[in-house]
């Protein structure tokens, strides 16, 4: 299972990244800092990077 965490730079989110840090280093935890004009403006990039780590998961 791969979890994908947004603001990673947040209160809850630096927790979580911390919690979870084992995941990240085998893959399984990938965490972004978006900002809301980032997240408007990159959809595409976004759903391309999303689309990217899905790959690999059972149909």
């Amino acid at each position: 299972m791969k979890i994908l965490l947004f603001g990673k730079n947040g209160q809850v989110g630096w927790e979580l990244q911390r919690s979870l840090a084992p995941l990240a280093s085998t893959g399984e935890l990938i965490a972004f800092w978006l900002n809301t004009k980032l997240m408007l403006t990159s959809i595409l990039v976004f759903t391309s990077r999303c689309a990217h780590l899905t790959r690999d998961l059972p149909q």
